[in-house]
């Protein structure tokens, strides 16, 4: 499609190709992706949990929870998979986010430009990508979520969206007005303000469109663009089993840590028993 008497256009469908990425990588499929990494000896990927679709009989999994509480207030699990390569070939894994009209979404990440993205679109990454959680404040919290993704580091990160995929790119002092619902993520520079929808009270309630918009500014005082990345479909409208609960995965690794105590406890009385019995 040709811009308008040679302005750009809006937003444009994604595509993302990035030179010398560190992990060779190919995303399969047009409607439920996955991703096939091609891992050379001690290289690896991190992933969130159930992510797993396939891999080679020489890829290791193990499993860290380094991190865990930024993952656990952003919306991810207590711990995170980590499928690294043993040699003495390369191997391959691929990954998904089994889910009906899934769609993966590479983004470079570095130090002086993390993204924020909403809770649970952390697939995987490679690199030094690391996850945290960052508060929205305001009335933004009660409307969208207390806590988004922050993403930050060395790398490339991908994101899980439902259906189409959009993204704008944004010129300083430039805004958009999203349904925040359809919101993947945006680079941490982008200010995001709460409005009502329509032009009164009215039009807000009986429009359809939410109560709410979000009004998505990059900073006038900026020196460069960032981007927006939008989803056609609302998280709320997939049909992927929900993640489980912070709560019970807190539930689950507290009981664990408890277990390991009793058995410390224990082991250390049968010593001092012995040792009296000497």
């Amino acid at each position: 499609m040709a811009a308008v008497q040679g302005r750009p256009l809006p937003g444009t469908p994604y595509a993302y190709s990035p030179i010398n990425p560190p992990v060779q990588y190919t995303i399969l499929g047009t409607d439920a992706q996955c991703i096939q990494f091609i891992l050379q000896p001690n290289e690896r990927v991190a992933a969130e949990l159930d992510a797993l679709m396939y891999m080679s009989n020489n890829i290791q999994l193990q499993t860290s929870s380094k991190g865990c509480c930024g993952r656990l207030c952003s919306g991810e699990s207590l711990f995170l998979n980590h499928f690294r390569c043993l040699g003495p070939s390369q191997g391959y894994v691929g990954l998904t986010c089994h889910d009906t009209s899934s769609k993966i979404i590479p983004v470079q990440i570095s130090s002086s430009n993390p993204i924020l993205a909403q809770p649970g679109a952390y697939l995987c990454s490679i690199g030094n990508v690391q996850v945290s959680s960052e508060r929205v404040k305001g009335l933004r919290c009660m409307v969208m979520q207390l806590f988004w993704q922050k993403i930050w580091g060395e790398g490339i990160v991908f994101l899980s969206a439902k259906g189409g995929v959009v993204r704008k790119t944004l010129s300083p002092g430039e805004s958009i007005v999203v349904d925040w619902k359809c919101i993947i993520a945006k680079d941490a520079s982008v200010n995001m303000k709460l409005g009502l929808a329509g032009n009164n009270l009215n039009s807000s309630l009986m429009g359809s469109e939410g109560l709410f918009l979000v009004t998505m500014t990059q900073p006038s005082t900026a020196t460069t663009t960032a981007s927006v990345y939008l989803q056609t479909m609302s998280r709320s409208l997939s049909s992927r089993p929900p993640k489980r609960s912070a709560l019970k995965t807190l539930l689950i690794f507290l009981i664990l840590a408890s277990l390991e105590l009793l058995v410390c406890a224990i082991l250390l009385y049968l010593l001092q028993d012995f040792r009296y019995l000497a």
